[in-house]
C-alpha cells in the first residue's frame, strides 16, 4: 500500500539503545506473591574476608510471572534498603512490596 509515514528526523539518528533509554517505563503494578533470596560468596572468590557477595532474588508476581535477578554486592556499601530502592527506581518492584523485600534480603544476609 503506498502510504508513507512521516518520520521524526531527530529520532531516526538515534541508535536502538538510545531509543530504548528515551522510553519511560511504567512503575511495576504487580505485587509479589512469594520471594526467595540467597546471598553467597561469588564463584572463584573463596576469600571469606572479602565483603563481596552474590545476591540472587527470585520473585513470583501476582500474574505468576517469575522474575530472577542476580548481582554482585558489597556488604559494606549495599544495604537491603538501598538495593530495594534501586529495584523500585528501575520499575522492577512495586513500592508496596518494599518492606517485605528488605526483610527477605536481611534474612538472607544474616543466614549467609
Amino acid at each position: 500500500f503506498g502510504i508513507t509515514i512521516p518520520q521524526d528526523p531527530e529520532n531516526e539518528r538515534l541508535q536502538p539503545d538510545e531509543k530504548r533509554k528515551q522510553k519511560k517505563s511504567e512503575p511495576e503494578q504487580r505485587l509479589i506473591l512469594s520471594a526467595i533470596c540467597n546471598v553467597g560468596v561469588p564463584e572463584g572468590n573463596q576469600d571469606d574476608d572479602d565483603d563481596k557477595r552474590m545476591l540472587t532474588l527470585e520473585f513470583t508476581l501476582k500474574d505468576k510471572m517469575v522474575r530472577k535477578l542476580d548481582t554482585e554486592i558489597s556488604l559494606k556499601v549495599d544495604t537491603p534498603a538501598k538495593l530495594t530502592d534501586e529495584l523500585i527506581t528501575h520499575n522492577l518492584l512495586n513500592e508496596k512490596d518494599r518492606q517485605m523485600v528488605i526483610e527477605v534480603i536481611e534474612e538472607a544476609e544474616d543466614s549467609s
